[in-house]
């Protein structure tokens, strides 16, 4: 139960901050004008160079890897006002996925630490004032 809490949190934290984040872009179409090829341990990665114009700029950047996109795709990309250097793909795989795992990962490690220290019908009891924690039995 603890866990689907935690992982809900996650999910509406994660969630908030992408929407603010998509609240302060600009969105225009650019343009794949290239696939870079990197390889790693029995993996190939490909990530698309996009192309689009901001200010009277061409802006040139590498999309999310593995998207499969070829040259001259018109693809959809935000960035924010302040700075071209924000710019990514915007699709479920470049934006809204991009981090996901790294927030689930360490709840998964706390669970599975406090799954490795408390027995049956104990409970941990955090207490964020003094940074502690204290098992609790159930009984």
């Amino acid at each position: 139960m603890a866990f689907m809490i935690g992982l809900s949190l996650i999910a509406i934290i994660f969630i908030s901050d992408k929407l603010i984040y998509r609240n302060k872009c600009v969105y225009t179409t650019g343009t794949v004008t290239g696939l870079n090829y990197s390889y790693g341990r029995n993996t190939r990665y490909i990530t698309p160079v996009v192309t689009f114009m901001a200010d009277s700029q061409k802006v040139i950047f590498y999309g999310e890897e593995n998207l499969d996109y070829t040259i001259d795709d018109k693809v959809p990309v935000m960035y924010l006002k302040s700075g071209h250097r924000s710019a990514r793909v915007y699709t479920v795989m470049g934006f809204w996925l991009k981090g996901w795992p790294w927030c689930i990962l360490p709840l998964i490690v706390l669970a599975a630490f406090s799954y490795s220290i408390l027995d049956t019908g104990e409970f941990a009891e955090v207490d964020l004032r003094k940074m502690s924690v204290r098992k609790i039995s159930k009984e």
